[in-house]
């Protein structure tokens, strides 16, 4: 597999695959003196349309945060298209940032304390209200998308946008598309409830839990009550409410 262009008049050097998406794969790369991401849709030819809309999406979230930050959250948008020579085809690319990290579902794993959960979480949610308030949704939240190590990385966005995708699938967390600001932070409380307290705040039977794979099989069935953590008992109740945004949820969070 060869890149073709050029990246700020560095070659391209392609590495060992690091990822594996819906549309396609990710490999690290390097140009000149950066370490870098590059994302083969190797899709292209089936789904030309579906391609052509994460590509778009996913460039446009670079050029709302050139600097690939969200306040405290580090963010992996496009920061350039290139076309890749794969085995006598040609397919489409983005290079980003390298996101640095285990996947927060790995990481909840090794055991960090609630104080450290509560911390990363607030990162998460900061830096959804910074992206918020440029009317960019990430319309994704998974455990796969959020990356903790030195700093809490935010990745994937082929789905970004103020509005989902035209081919949006059901989410890992609810059984409906998602639909931009709001479903990020009802999203997120899924993420927050499940890292916290290790269950799934909208199953009632833990026998019932999906895995993200397992996805779109079935819709989940809804537990009558929110999470219960007593500090985020508010939180909860607005932010499921889809009364107030990430911003006006900030005081309600922990140590923020």
């Amino acid at each position: 597999m060869r890149v073709t262009d050029r990246f700020e008049g560095n070659p391209v050097r392609v590495g060992d695959r690091i990822g594996r998406g819906r549309l396609g794969e990710v490999f690290a790369v390097s140009a000149g003196a950066r370490d870098l991401a590059l994302k083969v849709y190797r899709g292209f030819r089936a789904n030309p349309h579906d391609v052509a809309d994460a590509m778009r999406r996913a460039a446009r979230s670079g050029l709302l945060f050139p600097d690939a930050r969200a306040g405290r959250l580090r963010l992996a948008p496009a920061i350039g298209a290139v076309t890749i020579e794969d085995a006598g085809d040609t397919v489409p690319g983005l290079l980003m940032p390298r996101a640095q990290g285990r996947p927060l579902g790995d990481w909840v794993e090794t055991g960090p304390d609630r104080a450290v959960r509560l911390e990363v979480l607030g990162r998460l949610l900061a830096g959804l209200a910074a992206l918020h308030e440029k009317a960019l949704a990430h319309n994704d939240l998974s455990f796969g998308n959020v990356l903790v190590g030195a700093d809490v990385w935010l990745i994937d966005f082929d789905r970004a946008g103020d509005a989902p995708p035209p081919l949006a699938r059901a989410g890992l967390f609810y059984d409906r598309v998602a639909t931009g600001p709001a479903e990020d932070v009802r999203a997120f409380v899924c993420l927050a409830a499940m890292v916290l307290s290790g269950r799934h705040p909208f199953i009632a039977d833990p026998a019932q839990f999906v895995r993200e794979a397992d996805v779109g099989a079935a819709p989940f069935a809804r537990a009558p009550e929110p999470p219960s953590d007593a500090d985020l008992t508010e939180f909860y109740r607005l932010a499921l409410a889809g009364a107030v945004g990430a911003r006006d949820l900030l005081p309600l969070w922990p140590g923020h």
